[in-house]
């Protein structure tokens, strides 16, 4: 086991370390890469790699994104624990991301700015309700845990779904991991399949879970 895993496993362990979560074994687990949409955004040079992982257990959902082989057109904000609370409009600067949802309309998005900022959104259906900012949902809390191994950048937050939630981990059937990353003021939209125009609300791109 590589460093990068090592530290992977010591976040995984804090995100489920509740007794409750960390004795049960994992529902289920996926990894993933990320890939760049470039058709309206033409790249020069080297861009980042993006691959991560999702997992749960009982009410609990952890996402991990590491990003390597970062250019110096990329300018990534320090990570502040402090500083993580709600705040809208993520996607405008680089922004990490998951859509969850199950066999219904319903579904939650999730922003994470890698300060630490962070949002939960819910909607009813299709980019509905149409405001912006979008719906906050207090259906899901948050929690953050992040570190920098060398060149790479490891992000991993976990996400309790409450009582409250419109369905519960264990009946998510789709998920959709992307980002938006800044290069040269220019976005980069990552996302394991894309639609054209990028639109990550768009189910039809998104996996199973």
């Amino acid at each position: 086991m590589n460093q990068t895993q090592n530290v992977i496993k010591h976040l995984h362990q804090a995100c489920f370390g509740a007794p409750s979560c960390a004795q049960n074994p994992v529902f289920e687990l996926m990894s993933f890469e990320l890939l760049p949409n470039t058709d309206n955004t033409p790249l020069m040079g080297d861009i980042p790699t993006i691959k991560g992982s999702v997992s749960s257990r009982q009410n609990c959902l952890e996402v991990t994104f590491t990003l390597t082989n970062i250019p110096t057109t990329l300018e990534v904000a320090a990570f502040d624990g402090a500083n993580t609370r709600h705040s809208d409009y993520l996607w405008e600067q680089n922004c990490l991301e998951i859509f969850v949802g199950d066999t219904n309309a319903h579904y939650y998005e999730v922003n994470a700015s890698v300060d630490g900022r962070f949002a939960v959104y819910e909607f009813d259906s299709y980019r509905h309700p149409a405001s912006l900012p979008p719906q906050k949902s207090t259906d899901i809390t948050f929690q953050w845990h992040k570190v920098q191994i060398g060149s790479e950048l490891v992000y991993q937050f976990s996400l309790a779904f409450l009582a409250t939630s419109k369905f519960k981990v264990q009946e998510i059937t789709r998920i959709n991991p992307c980002a938006i990353l800044y290069a040269d003021h220019h976005p980069i939209f990552y996302a394991i399949h894309h639609a054209t125009p990028p639109d990550f609300h768009h189910k039809a791109y998104w996996v199973k879970f």
